[in-house]
């Protein structure tokens, strides 16, 4: 009996030695994972979580925040760009240039930009303008970055933070035979103006009826081999300007130049008189035939008038 009695003691025993051990060991498990995980977290890590201190204690108006080396500070959080409104709420990064009353400030922006590709602060482009936030996906003046512009020679406008031309998204290179233009309608594409009849020479300028584009130079004909410059076109091998060209006027006369004189061309040759329509005689137009009669008077017979008068 007592025997028995030795053997369920012991049994006993070894149960809750056993059931010790694992409780032990989930502990410590539990404490092991627990080291790696929260310890590692960056808000752990940031200075609103940690408890700075600082000594001697701060006014009431300011806080008591760490800095980059986790010492504490006193700070006053209406003006610290780097804790504005609090610990650690920082201006930096693209989301103002001041901290004023507790707020970021981005120029005009009084709650300051996002500091996102969306909405970015930007310096002032000016030397008396002020920073502004813009947005970097769609910001032609800020494509990408702030201050990049688009060349407008190779694009048309930002989609992405980057440069594109028309609903087709390549960039044009800008050179004469690869130009963003549009057609006046909203669209915009790569267009060869050495050629392009629609933007010959240079977005929208559009040959006439008849005229080719010939290294960007409307020409009617033959080319002309050095070009031309102005406003003028090629005229089968002479530059002039197009009404001159119409007339068949090129090569002769002052009108053929490409020199626009700025007069309408009415067809009508210049006398220096003005064309009222009457055939300029040199007698004064009174609205009644000249016959040649000395006009001696009108004598009233019977309501009908008659004139009198010599032979000249």
């Amino acid at each position: 009996m007592l025997s028995r009695l030795r053997s369920f003691l012991a049994l006993l025993l070894l149960v809750g030695a056993s059931a010790c051990g694992s409780g032990h060991a989930d502990v410590d498990s539990g404490t092991a994972v627990d080291a790696g995980m929260r310890d590692a977290q960056p808000s752990d890590a940031g200075r609103v979580d940690a408890q700075a201190v600082c000594s001697p204690a701060c006014p009431a108006t300011e806080l008591c925040c760490a800095d980059s080396h986790g010492d504490g500070r006193c700070i006053n959080p209406r003006e610290d760009v780097e804790n504005c409104g609090g610990c650690g709420k920082t201006c930096l990064g693209g989301k103002g240039t001041a901290c004023v009353l507790g707020s970021c400030v981005c120029g005009r922006v009084d709650f300051g930009c996002l500091g996102t590709d969306e909405s970015l602060c930007c310096p002032a482009r000016t030397t008396d303008g002020l920073p502004y936030c813009a947005n970097l996906r769609t910001d032609g003046d800020d494509c990408g970055a702030c201050g990049a512009a688009c060349d407008i020679d190779q694009a048309n406008m930002c989609a992405e933070t980057l440069c594109v031309c028309g609903a087709a998204r390549g960039p044009c290179t800008g050179a004469p035979d690869s130009r963003c233009c549009s057609d006046g309608l909203g669209a915009a594409f790569c267009v060869d103006t050495t050629s392009d009849t629609d933007h010959c020479g240079s977005c929208g300028n559009r040959c006439g009826f008849g005229e080719t584009c010939m290294d960007g130079l409307c020409t009617l004909g033959v080319a002309c081999p050095s070009g031309c410059s102005g406003t003028g076109i090629c005229c089968h091998g002479v530059c002039c300007v197009r009404a001159a060209c119409a007339r068949d006027a090129c090569g002769s006369g002052a009108d053929a130049g490409v020199t626009d004189t700025g007069v309408t061309d009415t067809g009508v040759t210049d006398t220096g008189v003005t064309d009222t329509g009457v055939t300029d005689t040199g007698v004064t137009d009174t609205g009644v035939t000249d016959t040649g009669v000395t006009d001696t008077g009108v004598v009233a017979n019977d309501g009908m008038w008659l004139w009198l008068g010599r032979c000249a």
